[in-house]
């Protein structure tokens, strides 16, 4: 799994490629929250293959996409990639 680190004020973003899944995952988390205010598991779809929904999802919510955060993320998919940890 390939796992995209990024912030917006008090807010966390974990994001990436899961191989063994064939999927993207998304878990946003703020700072003094035990739990995820969300998480991909919790959705009707909580396996897709397009990042589609949670660029919405991010956008919905006001936080900026890191500039080549998606390319990354499409890289990811195609060289169905693992094992990897970037902080953006």
């Amino acid at each position: 799994m390939t796992q995209h680190v990024f912030s917006h004020g008090t807010l966390q973003v974990l994001t990436g490629w899961d191989r063994r899944l064939g999927c993207f995952f998304l878990v946003i988390d703020e700072q003094g929250n035990d739990e995820p205010i969300y998480s991909n598991l919790e959705q009707p779809n909580p396996f897709p293959n397009t990042y589609d929904s949670y660029k919405q999802e991010l956008e919905d919510r006001k936080i900026p996409i890191p500039d080549g955060l998606l390319l990354a993320l499409e890289t990811d998919k195609l060289e169905n990639k693992g094992n990897d940890i970037k902080q953006w």
